[in-house]
């Protein structure tokens, strides 16, 4: 409680009294701004399955589907960082591992 307290005394330096003092946003994460990049996976949330598979393939960087619709999918279990790991739901990528 007291670490609010404090955060709020901070973030009001330049509050009138009685004013609120306003939160700043968050920024918009890179991956929301940018073209869908195999270079970062990050950028590959929210890209169709088969344009993701794309643009991987395109940059020569290997890559699987480990998980359809909360249904985990037959894998090897070998650990290769180079590789990407797509998480599916309703043919659109939620998740993206490396391994």
């Amino acid at each position: 409680m007291k670490k609010i307290l404090i955060l709020a005394a901070l973030a009001c330096n330049s509050c009138e009294p009685n004013e609120t003092p306003s939160i700043p946003s968050p920024e918009t994460p890179a991956a929301q701004t940018s073209e869908p990049e195999a270079s970062k996976p990050q950028t590959l949330i929210g890209v169709p399955l088969e344009k993701a598979q794309k643009i991987a393939t395109a940059a020569a960087i290997s890559h699987r589907v480990v998980e359809i619709d909360g249904e985990s999918q037959p894998v090897t279990r070998d650990f290769r960082p180079d590789r990407l790991n797509f998480i599916v739901e309703k043919g659109v990528v939620k998740g993206v591992t490396n391994g």
